[in-house]
């Protein structure tokens, strides 16, 4: 995704007025620092800092609530006049997980006037599917708890789409060029004598997407297989994903790092 932005040849005249006039006018570098930080402000994200600014590029590091706050603050930071990158150093402060989905259904629960201490559910997520269990006292509770699972999972499924988007978008900006999506939900490009399958996950990568991607890299497709995820918080997933790929042929790519991703394709290195 990164970008060199063209150099300014500038023509030196040796006049008593240039170096007063490069010191009254900031460079083009650090006008764009300030126009960044100047959208930083406008969100309000103390937090968040401007590590450097140059040629368009520009890095971000802090910590930021979720991952779907990351995304939306990197989307509204390219939005500024000359930013054509952003790379970000950004951490998220708790990481987004079924269990929050779960917590979320447990507190409508309980903010819930049906529900009282003799009924007992049991609340399951697992990738984003809510699963419940346990009797209630009244027909009418299981309707008012489909109800409340089905409002909070529409939430769940739209933040989702977004995140989907963002890193198909983010992708497709790394690569210079929109791959295009096949009718197994795969992005698919040509670059030179080779071929790449983009798998994207809104998660970390697990083996099911190892499951699915493998396939395609096997002829007659032949296609590299990249899966395009999230970052792997925990260590021991850290590590079952770098196993995974060497096992399968395949490269796990993180959001972080889709700039570099796109350099090596156009290089021919991935």
């Amino acid at each position: 995704m990164r970008r060199h932005a063209a150099v300014l040849a500038l023509t030196c005249a040796v006049t008593a007025a240039a170096p007063l006039t490069a010191q009254q006018s900031p460079t083009g570098d650090q006008s764009l620092r300030l126009r960044v930080e100047q959208r930083l402000a406008e969100r309000r994200v103390r937090e968040i800092k401007v590590v450097s600014a140059r040629d368009g590029s520009v890095t971000l590091a802090g910590a930021i609530p979720s991952a779907g706050a990351k995304q939306d603050l990197v989307a509204d930071v390219l939005k500024v006049d000359g930013v054509r990158e952003v790379v970000s150093e950004l951490s998220i402060k708790k990481s987004e997980s079924d269990r929050a989905l779960a917590e979320r259904v447990a507190e409508q629960m309980r903010r819930s006037s049906y529900f009282t201490v003799f009924d007992e559910v049991g609340i399951n997520v697992e990738d984003g599917v809510v699963t419940l269990s346990g009797f209630v006292t009244q027909p009418i509770k299981s309707e008012d708890l489909a109800n409340v699972v089905l409002w909070i999972k529409a939430k769940h499924d739209a933040a989702l789409f977004r995140r989907r988007t963002y890193l198909r978008d983010s992708l497709n900006a790394a690569l210079g060029r929109a791959a295009t999506l096949d009718d197994s939900g795969f992005l698919v490009m040509t670059e030179g004598p080779r071929k790449y399958a983009f798998w994207i996950t809104t998660r970390s990568a697990d083996v099911a997407d190892f499951e699915i991607t493998h396939p395609r890299t096997l002829p007659p497709d032949s296609s590299t297989g990249v899966i395009v995820g999230l970052p792997a918080i925990e260590t021991a997933r850290q590590l079952r994903l770098t196993w995974l790929s060497s096992l399968c042929g395949l490269v796990y790519v993180e959001e972080d790092d889709l700039a570099e991703t796109g350099r090596r394709i156009k290089a021919g290195t991935l």
